[in-house]
Order: structure tokens, then C-alpha cells, then sequence
């Protein structure tokens, strides 16, 4: 049998150092590691716990039990608290995040309408300076309402001629349009026009200007007459905001039979002087009868359930809120008018007014509760324009004339050529008596009232103007307190009045 020999262990020295350094290392990673566990490397001896000899122990194992619920409710308290904290810091950000964001729009919004108010001072001032002929744009519905005093006195001051237009003339009946025609027409040269329907009457326009159209127009004029009216060399269209102005100024360049040189590009917009209204419930009344409703607090009104109590209690209301434009309508109509309009049940007041209207209309909010007064005259007056619709009846001649105490037919150059401008008028004027009533013959007629308001017009052509009241971005701007906006739709903003309700 054959005997291996075993072999040696000697090993050298270098490997034998070697492992030895490689062995400490390895604790020593270990250690390292155990520490950063809060393992110290020992095995820690059991807790024994509490022995059952101890007389005590009951009440100790309370006590611990006690100290254990505190500690941990103590935690849950303190993650609660910062779960909180954080949300409330999340929702601070967001909030400061929105505000610093509706800042921002509410200063450039400030900004663009201060310069599109610098813009339309400006455009305003070319119109006047430059034009011989200036066309005064009023809205059929009320030709009063939208005329400018401190525009016809310095017209006559400075020998300028200027031409009444009732512009919209297809939304009041042709009676009521003849009726205005011989109102104002004591004081100036008027014609009717439909710029949006048609054309109707701008050929008639044009050749009060002196000028050739397309069209043959439907009022016959000798040629005698035509050539007795003297020719226009800049005619400029001025008027306040949503009169149809820019339609008026198309519709002409569109007749104009050869070019419109001769008609300014810029258009002047009138707004008040300052932000004072006299009587902001006329104003209202005046823009919801032209199918435009006010903006601000002051006609959106409380909450419904503060404006119901308000109601009942017989409250004094605010001028220019809704209720109050509803009280101002009832004094300059009478409620006879009110029930074959609406073709409603009789009332003699204003809540009984109101209340007959929601429950015609049946008028309810989301949860199925009654409107509150506010929103139920808010609906009223926007319907105002709806068809048959509504105007201004036309004063006596001696009470229109009265209102801004001028007289324009000097202007036009002669009794010879005023002659020539009346003559058209009463051609268009026998024109439109032929005519039927139409749709609009039963509409809802309102007294008039007061012209339209103030403007400096002194300041603006000497530059002193700079800023004559808030504009939109239309350019078709506010007056003066009141701004141009859309009909409100009846059940979403009269909804949200009653969400908060109870």
C-alpha cells in the first residue's frame, strides 16, 4: 500500500499578513455597519420583564399600557398636525400663486383700457377737427338718451354742420321713427337708417351729404333738390358706445357711389366726462332698453337670501340696482303697458310686479326655490328688447327742443339748402308712413328723459382730456359708470344667486 506524503503548512510570510489584514478589514466594515444600526456588536441580554411575585405588577402593566396609548396618540397627533400644516402651506402657495396672477390680468387689463381710452380721446379729436360734417349716431329705441349736448353746442359754435342719424331704425315701428324724425328734427336735419338690414336709408344719407349712391333708395327727391344740397368734403361719425356707429360707417362705404375719401377712417366715441351720474337709474334703464345691461356690485346686489329679506322689509334700494331700474321703469310707464308686454296678471307695485313676472316665467334656481327679487328684475329687464321689444316715445317738439336748446339748420349753408334737406326728410318720412306696423308696433313705449351724458368736448380738442372713462376691448367702451356687456344669460347668473342660499 502507497503512503502519500501530506504537505507542508508553511505558508510565506506576505500571505500570511495578507489574510490577516483582509480578516481586521472585515471586522471592521462590520462593526462599522453594526454602529450605524445602533447595534453595539454584543448581544443584548432579554428583558426579564416583571416577575409574578412582584406585589405591584397590575398596576404597573397599567401604567405602561397607559404611557404606550399616550405615546402613540401623541404620534397620530403630531402626524395630523403636520399633515395640516402642509396642506394649509400648500393652499396659502396656491392662493398667493392666484392672487399675484388676478393682479397681473387686473393691471394689464388697467393698462389696455387706459390706452385704448387715450386711443378713442384721440380718434374723437381727428373726428372734430378735421370733419365739416359730423354725423350724430343715436339709437332709435332713444335717440335722446344718446344725444350729446356739449357736441350740438359746439357744432353751432363752430358752424359745423351735423345730421341727426337714428341708427337701428328696423327695431322701432315706422310711426315712432316719423314721430322722432319731426321731434328732432325742429332742431336739425334727421334721417332714419338700418345699416345692418339692408342699407335701408343710407342712400338717403348720402344725398343729404351731397353725395352720389349705389342704390336708387326708396324716398323719390327731385333733381332740384339734390343739387340745392352742398357737397361734404370729410364727414365724420361720432356717437356713444353701441349706437352702431361702425355699421353706420360700412354701410356708407358700401354705398358710396364713387370712393369714400371723403369719410374719415377713425370713429369718435363719446363717454361722460367723469364717473358721476346724475340719475343712475335712468341710465340703467336707458341701457337696458337698448338691450345692453350694467355691470358691478352695485346691479348684481346681495345674496338672495339678504335681498329676499330686504324685500320684505320694504328696503330702500340702492340707484342703479335692478329693483331701483325697475321702480324708475314703472314711473315712466304705465302699468297697463307692463301687463299687455309681459301679458301678465295686474300689480300696482313694484314687488307684486316682480312677483307676477317669476311666476309667469316660472322662474326657479337650481335647488327649485323662487328667485330673489334681484335676479327676477335683472330677467325683466333683459327682456325688455326682446320682440315686440320697447322705445322711448317721442316728447312734444317744444319739450325736445328744450332739452339741448340749439338749433343746427343754420349750418347747412341757407334757407335754400335747408329747405332742400327738409323736403328729403319729409319724402322719407311719407315713405315710411305707408309702410305697416311690423313686429315692433305693439312695443312697450317709455317717456323720455334727459339727454345723454356730459362730455368735455372743450377739454378733448384742447388736449386736457386724456382719459374720458373705462373702455372695453371692442373699443366699443362704457359710459361712465356703466359698462357695455352682454345679455346675462336668465338661468345660469340668476342660479348662482340662489347656490348659497340657506
Amino acid at each position: 500500500m502507497k503512503h502519500h506524503k501530506k504537505g507542508s503548512k508553511k505558508q510565506k510570510l506576505s500571505l500570511k499578513y495578507n489574510v490577516q489584514k483582509r480578516v481586521r478589514e472585515s471586522k471592521r466594515r462590520i462593526r462599522k455597519e453594526a454602529k450605524k444600526m445602533g447595534v453595539n456588536g454584543q448581544r443584548k441580554k432579554k428583558d426579564p420583564g416583571i416577575p409574578n411575585s412582584w406585589p405591584f405588577k397590575a398596576e404597573m402593566l397599567h401604567d405602561l399600557e397607559q404611557k404606550q396609548e399616550k405615546k402613540e396618540q401623541a404620534i397620530v397627533l403630531s402626524r395630523a398636525r403636520a399633515k395640516e400644516k402642509a396642506a394649509k402651506d400648500q393652499k396659502d402657495a396656491h392662493s398667493m400663486k392666484r392672487q399675484v396672477q388676478a393682479d397681473r390680468d387686473a393691471q394689464r387689463k388697467e393698462e389696455r383700457a387706459e390706452a385704448v381710452a387715450a386711443s378713442q380721446t384721440e380718434s374723437l379729436r381727428k373726428v372734430l377737427s378735421g370733419a365739416d360734417v359730423i354725423l350724430e349716431v343715436l339709437d332709435a329705441r332713444d335717440p335722446i338718451g344718446c344725444r350729446c349736448a356739449a357736441l350740438e353746442a359746439w357744432a353751432q359754435e363752430q358752424g359745423k354742420r351735423l345730421i341727426f342719424v337714428l341708427a337701428k331704425a328696423d327695431l322701432v315701428s315706422p310711426q315712432s321713427i316719423v314721430r322722432w324724425m319731426k321731434a328732432i328734427g325742429h332742431e336739425g336735419a334727421v334721417v332714419p337708417v338700418a345699416a345692418e338690414a339692408g342699407r335701408e336709408g343710407i342712400p338717403e344719407l348720402l344725398r343729404m351729404l351731397g353725395r352720389p349712391a349705389r342704390g336708387k333708395g326708396a324716398a323719390v327727391v327731385a333733381p332740384e333738390v339734390l343739387s340745392a344740397v352742398p357737397e361734404a368734403q370729410a364727414v365724420g361719425v361720432v356717437g356713444y358706445a353701441s349706437v352702431g356707429k361702425k355699421s353706420l360707417l360700412k354701410a356708407m362705404r358700401q354705398e358710396a357711389k364713387v370712393g369714400a375719401k371723403w369719410i374719415l377712417e377713425a370713429v369718435g366715441h363719446l363717454k361722460a366726462a367723469s364717473s358721476d351720474i346724475a340719475d343712475a337709474n335712468a341710465a340703467c334703464l336707458h341701457m337696458a332698453v337698448r338691450g345692453i345691461l350694467p355691470k358691478g356690485d352695485a346691479w348684481q346686489g346681495a345674496t338672495a337670501t339678504k335681498a329676499r329679506d330686504k324685500a320684505s322689509k320694504d328696503a330702500v334700494e340702492k340707484p342703479g340696482s335692478p329693483i331701483a331700474t325697475v321702480s324708475h321703469l314703472l314711473e315712466r310707464t304705465p302699468s297697463t303697458g307692463l301687463m299687455r308686454r309681459f301679458r301678465m296678471a295686474a300689480f300696482t307695485t313694484v314687488p307684486e310686479l316682480l312677483a307676477n313676472f317669476a311666476k309667469d316665467k316660472n322662474l326657479k334656481s337650481k335647488k327649485g326655490k323662487p328667485l330673489a327679487p334681484e335676479a327676477v328684475a335683472r330677467r325683466l329687464l333683459a327682456e325688455l328688447p326682446s320682440q315686440p321689444g320697447c322705445c322711448c316715445a317721442p316728447p312734444e317738439a317744444a319739450a325736445a327742443a328744450g332739452l339741448t336748446q340749439v338749433q343746427l339748420w343754420a349750418q347747412h349753408g341757407g334757407d335754400d339748402k335747408a329747405a332742400a334737406l327738409k323736403s328729403m326728410m319729409e319724402a322719407q318720412a311719407a315713405v315710411l308712413l305707408a309702410r305697416e306696423g311690423g313686429p315692433s308696433a305693439s312695443a312697450l313705449e317709455i317717456s323720455s328723459k334727459g339727454v345723454g351724458a356730459p362730455t368735455d368736448i372743450a377739454g378733448i380738442l384742447a388736449g386736457t382730456v386724456t382719459d374720458v372713462g373705462d373702455s372695453d376691448d371692442d373699443m366699443e367702451g362704457s359710459e361712465g359708470l356703466l359698462e357695455e356687456g352682454e345679455e346675462e344669460e336668465c338661468e345660469g347668473d340668476e342660479s348662482e344667486d340662489m347656490s348659497d342660499e340657506e
